[in-house]
């Protein structure tokens, strides 16, 4: 199954480089009076992927974690077994899945805090709002 998921990764990278560069040669050909420039500012990405780095990253681990479980349940104890599996786990990903939108609405403000280096307010904020995910999820988990 890894290496299937790994062809899946190479053949869609080739696939997404190759538009893209069809894509530039179309535009070229429409827009010839255009110069395309692509430079890259060494301390602005450094920023970037310092701020989004950690969100990438969970992201990437989120997504590998819901579907790798469920390959090695059903390969390892059958499709059978992995009903038990999949119908709790698909409510706790919806529950988790609205606590995490609760999260998203505090993201503008968290940029605002952090690029004005209001930290501890930040902190603050970030406290608060992990006690209400918790509180949410604890109403919503402890009836079931």
């Amino acid at each position: 199954m890894p290496i299937l998921i790994a062809s899946q990764a190479v053949t869609m990278f080739f696939a997404l480089s190759g538009f893209l560069i069809t894509y530039l040669l179309v535009a070229k050909k429409l827009f010839p009076f255009y110069q395309l420039e692509i430079s890259f500012d060494k301390t602005l990405i450094k920023k970037l992927f310092s701020f989004g780095g950690f969100h990438l990253f969970t992201s990437f681990i989120n997504l590998i974690s819901q579907h790798a479980n469920k390959l090695v349940i059903g390969m390892f104890l059958g499709p059978a077994t992995l009903t038990f599996f999949v119908i709790p786990q698909n409510l706790t990903s919806r529950v988790n899945g609205l606590a995490y939108k609760l999260s998203e609405i505090i993201f503008p403000l968290a940029s605002e805090l952090s690029s004005t280096n209001q930290h501890q307010r930040l902190i603050n904020i970030y406290l608060k709002m992990s006690r209400i995910t918790l509180t949410f999820k604890l109403a919503i988990f402890i009836p079931l």
